[in-house]
Formats: C-alpha cells, structure tokens, sequence
C-alpha cells in the first residue's frame, strides 16, 4: 500500500500543525483538507519550507550565542592580560625610581669621596 501524500493524510497535517503549535480538531482538518485539494498540498510544501527556515534559524541563533560565548570569554581574558601587564609595568617603574634613587645616593657619595680625597 503506497504511502499517502502529506495532503491526503488529515492525521500528518494535525500533527505538523500541532508540532507548530496549532493544536487543531482532526475533524476541522479533514474537512479543509478536503475543501483544499491542490492548496492543500502547496500548504504542506510551504509548511515544509517554514519548518526548515524555524530549523536553520534556531541553527544560527545557537552559532550566534556561541560566539558571543567565545567573544565574552576572550574580552575576559583580554582584560585579565592587560591588569597583569599593568601591575608589571607599576613594578618596573617602582624598580626604576629605586635604580635612579640608589644612582642618585651613589653619585652624591662619589662626590663626597671626591672632595675629601682631593
């Protein structure tokens, strides 16, 4: 027994339209089925399409949350980064006014040296 088409078959179309979320009477659907002859079918071949454009939607809107996902992650560690180079530079600059603090002590001792010795 071949299998009937997605028109001919009133229990498939209420249960598309149920996956829709258009719980509709099995009755209500037979009898517009039935009125509907070829608009019918061309109803199951657009309901196809809506359901693949819903499924490539949600497809994209789950590839958009990852990479915004990645994005947040990558500004987090971005900014970890940046907090670590900035202690290191604070701490070179503190090492730096040290340096020039013990070459300033130095010198003024060289010069002291200098003028007792001379």
């Amino acid at each position: 027994m071949p299998e009937k088409t997605f028109a001919e078959s009133p229990e498939r179309v209420r249960a598309a339209l149920y996956a829709l979320g258009l719980a509709l009477p099995l009755e209500w659907v037979t009898i517009n089925l039935a009125r509907a002859g070829e608009a019918g079918h061309a109803f199951a071949i657009v309901k196809t399409e809506v359901k693949q454009l819903a499924g490539q939607t949600a497809e994209a809107r789950h590839e958009i949350v990852e990479q915004m996902k990645r994005t947040r992650n990558g500004v987090t560690e971005t900014s970890d980064h940046i907090e670590v180079i900035a202690d290191v530079v604070v701490s070179t600059s503190d090492m730096a006014d040290m340096i020039a603090s013990s070459v300033s002590q130095q010198a003024a001792t060289t010069r002291s040296i200098a003028n007792r010795a001379g």
